[in-house]
């Protein structure tokens, strides 16, 4: 599920961006300037029940540009607020909450939370009626 959620909001960006590459691990060297990192940091993934789990986690988006210049970063934070608000976790529809930004030493910092339940199949336990043979 976490590949699943990065993959979505990888996509979306690549939507809203599609000229400007999205990385999903840290890297500093071999890339252009103007680029989006994308992290994901598992909070909880709980079991309140035996068939459901319950995801929270929280994502980093990271702005890199190729010149520091900030009424482009404002731009392109304004741009997330308002389009990036949620993405396809397999194939379902998951929002984002609890959006943050900053700006720190020309890089833009735009996070928020993402929770969402997962209901598991019930394992089969015995035969299945597929498995029984009847005869008359």
């Amino acid at each position: 599920m976490i590949n699943s959620l990065k993959d979505g909001v990888v996509a979306r960006l690549n939507e809203l961006y599609p000229t400007i590459k999205v990385y999903t691990e840290n890297r500093t060297h071999g890339i252009s300037k103007t680029a989006f990192f994308v992290e994901i940091e598992p909070i909880s993934i709980d079991r309140p029940a035996k068939n459901l789990e319950e995801h929270h986690h929280m994502v980093n988006v990271t702005f890199y540009q190729e010149k520091d210049i900030k009424n482009n970063l404002y731009n392109v934070l304004e741009n997330l607020g308002r389009n990036l608000v949620s993405c396809l976790v397999d194939g379902h529809e998951a929002s984002f909450l609890n959006n943050k930004s900053s700006i720190v030493d020309g890089l833009l910092h735009y996070q928020f939370e993402v929770n969402f339940m997962i209901i598991l199949k019930p394992e089969q336990t015995g035969n299945s009626m597929s498995d029984i043979q009847i005869s008359i």
